[in-house]
């Protein structure tokens, strides 16, 4: 997953430094071809970024370590769980098919 982020990174600085000398040459077709290289290639490092993060949240929640947002999602299951079990509610009741 690092090495994800470092090839995208070194990607966007090539691209970008490509393009600035496309321009500084005054090779416009390069240019362009270039800006929109370093486009995709900064949209690739948000990406590879949020995917390292996110890797690295579920490591350390195997470790032991709380993770918030599975434990707010837990809550909030339980919760509609114990909702529809005292209101008598269950999957069952609602497909139409049950009563056959």
């Amino acid at each position: 997953m690092r090495s994800r982020v470092l090839l995208a990174s070194m990607n966007v600085v090539g691209a970008t430094l490509a393009c600035v000398a496309s321009v500084l040459l005054d090779f416009v077709p390069f240019a362009v071809l270039e800006g929109a290289w370093a486009a995709v290639a900064s949209i690739e490092l948000v990406r590879a970024r949020d995917g390292y993060a996110r890797h690295k949240a579920v490591q350390s929640a195997e470790r032991g370590a709380s993770l918030p947002t599975v434990r707010a999602f837990t809550t909030s299951d339980d919760a509609l769980r114990q909702t529809r079990a005292s209101a008598g509610d269950s999957a069952t009741s609602r497909d139409p098919r049950a009563g056959i």
